[in-house]
């Protein structure tokens, strides 16, 4: 399928057009830090930029086969998604001509499943969904170039999530509102019967890597793959970098995003009587034992991991993860070994330093869960006796763009190779999936 891709030139025009008024963490302030931080953090929320100012914010825009979608959150608010969906034989789209959309027959896995002959809701049901997660700067719209990639050349289901208080969607931006936002786009996925049982993977960007794993932390049995893209351990080990003379004071940023502590299930890691308690039960028979200890050991490590991420993340400031993390609660379950991982890194990225990629990634390798111990179903591949614990660092790769900076790694050069690959993977995992729970059935 590389060979769909476009050329350099084309992904950059594409890059520069998603990312041409996007705001950073820059921005933060000295004086905000604690009272006005929410203005520092979440920028665009407060400046508006949209099709009056010349950048089209709609699919509509773009000439592309959509939906709008208007979820409404447990909270009452109303967030102004778009649903980018397939068909077999998709309209090109009227601005970037020069992308390509893919034909469905030259699709991984296209003759096996019989794309060809589907209807097109029946297609739609049969391809990846990606939930897309945008960075603080900007807002969805400035995103659709991204999602086009999704749509037209890799044939995915594309749910583009406008935050609250960005676009035109309604409320103030906090840390709480946007998990909520997630969730409700999750559930919207999940309620739809074109989407619901196709495998979600989640797509986030700087912030919105921290939303994605917030997510599949609490949800971790409903998403197949996670795309992170210049993202942070933690926005509290982050403050140092963005305002050194601050860094003694990161305590009072109250927007924490505490990513790591979600990989890990930091519950957990604080609490081993509460390991225990979860493990009750689960370990029937002397060879379950053997799951029993190799999680322990894993938890022992994760959490060596979390305290050097967060040391070397400070630069010798000290730090430790486990003290951080305390605040997070019990529906952070953790994100299981075998979930898909792929985290995407530019090395001149100035604003995060790519050190929390790095960190992220030795995180994911340490992740002790599996899907057993979280009480979920192992996948099929192991209930035909593979052992669960051969489940290690392969299924999360990390990929460094030595050109790549905080905005601009979307048009490095193998960048959407990388993610073709991966959701092609994601794809012919779930088909495999599907395939044994037909052969049961019948």
């Amino acid at each position: 399928m590389s060979s769909f891709f476009p050329s350099l030139s084309t992904v950059e025009t594409l890059a520069k057009g998603a990312f041409a008024t996007a705001a950073g963490l820059g921005t933060l302030s000295a004086g905000l830090l604690y009272y006005g931080q929410s203005y520092l953090i979440y920028p665009s929320a407060y400046i508006k930029i949209g099709e009056d100012d010349g950048v089209p914010s709609k699919p509509a825009s773009y000439g592309l086969h959509h939906e709008s979608v208007d979820l409404k959150t447990k909270d009452g608010q109303s967030l102004k998604c778009y649903l980018l969906l397939q068909k077999k034989d998709l309209p090109k789209a009227t601005k970037f001509s020069s992308l390509p959309t893919v034909p469905i027959s030259a699709i991984e896995g296209a003759t096996e499943s019989g794309y060809a002959e589907m209807a097109d809701e029946e297609l739609v049901s049969h391809r990846p969904t990606v939930i897309m997660f945008h960075g603080n700067g900007g807002n969805a719209g400035h995103r659709i170039p991204l999602g086009m990639m999704f749509q037209q050349v890799m044939r995915c289901n594309v749910l583009g999530v406008e935050y609250r208080g960005y676009g035109d969607s309604t409320g103030t931006p906090s840390e709480s509102g946007f998990a909520i936002d997630a969730v409700t786009a999750l559930e919207f996925v999940r309620g739809d019967a074109r989407l619901r049982n196709t495998p979600v993977i989640l797509y986030g960007q700087s912030i919105g890597g921290a939303v994605s794993i917030d997510l599949a932390s609490r949800f971790p049995g409903e998403i197949a793959g996670i795309i992170l893209e210049n993202t942070f351990l933690s926005l509290r080990l982050l403050v140092p970098h963005v305002l050194p003379l601050l860094g003694p004071f990161r305590w009072l940023c109250h927007q924490r995003w505490e990513s790591a502590g979600k990989i890990i299930g930091m519950p957990d890691v604080i609490s081993q009587a509460r390991v225990e308690d979860r493990l009750v039960g689960l370990v029937k028979e002397k060879n379950d034992m053997k799951v029993k200890e190799a999680f322990k050991e894993r938890l022992a490590n994760a959490n060596d991991v979390l305290n050097l991420a967060a040391s070397q993340a400070l630069e010798g400031g000290g730090g430790s993860l486990a003290r951080v993390g305390k605040g997070l609660g019990k529906e952070y379950k953790g994100i299981p070994r075998e979930t898909n991982v792929l985290l995407l890194s530019g090395q001149s990225d100035t604003l995060v330093p790519p050190i929390h990629m790095r960190f992220l990634r030795q995180v994911f390798e340490a992740r002790p869960h599996t899907r057993r111990t979280l009480g979920l179903l192992p996948l099929p591949a192991y209930q035909e006796g593979k052992s669960e614990d051969t489940v290690d660092e392969e299924r999360s790769q990390f990929i460094l763009f030595p050109g790549g900076t905080h905005n601009d790694t979307t048009a490095q050069h193998g960048y959407w190779n990388r993610i073709g690959d991966f959701i092609a993977e994601v794809g012919k995992e779930w088909r495999e999936q599907q395939k044994l729970g037909n052969d049961s059935r019948s």
